[in-house]
């Protein structure tokens, strides 16, 4: 079976991975920065909890855990999109070597 392509359909392809590409970089970017944020914040909550007793302590226990659980479950969103790119990366340069 032989297959036409047309330049114009190649190109309109080109341009849908290239949107997609930074739509998850914007989002990689984001989960970053989120990710950043809350490593940042788990550090001084790390450092309030050795200054606290009792029910303070407490509390800032349950805001440690939270936020532990919260930028762990982040890690793999921010894997998702780098695998997200990367294969779309490959998709653009096939689509790439098909115009020439």
């Amino acid at each position: 079976m032989e297959l036409t392509l047309k330049k114009e359909a190649v190109l309109d392809e080109i341009k849908i991975c290239q949107n997609l590409i930074d739509e998850y970089k914007g989002k990689l970017d984001k989960a970053k920065e989120n990710f950043g944020y809350m490593t940042d914040r788990l550090a001084v909550l790390q450092a309030l909890d050795e200054k606290l007793n009792g029910m303070s302590k407490m509390i800032n226990a349950e805001d440690i855990n939270q936020l532990t659980t919260q930028r762990f479950d982040l890690a793999p969103e921010i894997k998702k999109y780098q695998s997200n790119i990367s294969n779309l990366q490959v998709q653009l340069n096939a689509l790439n070597e098909l115009l020439d």
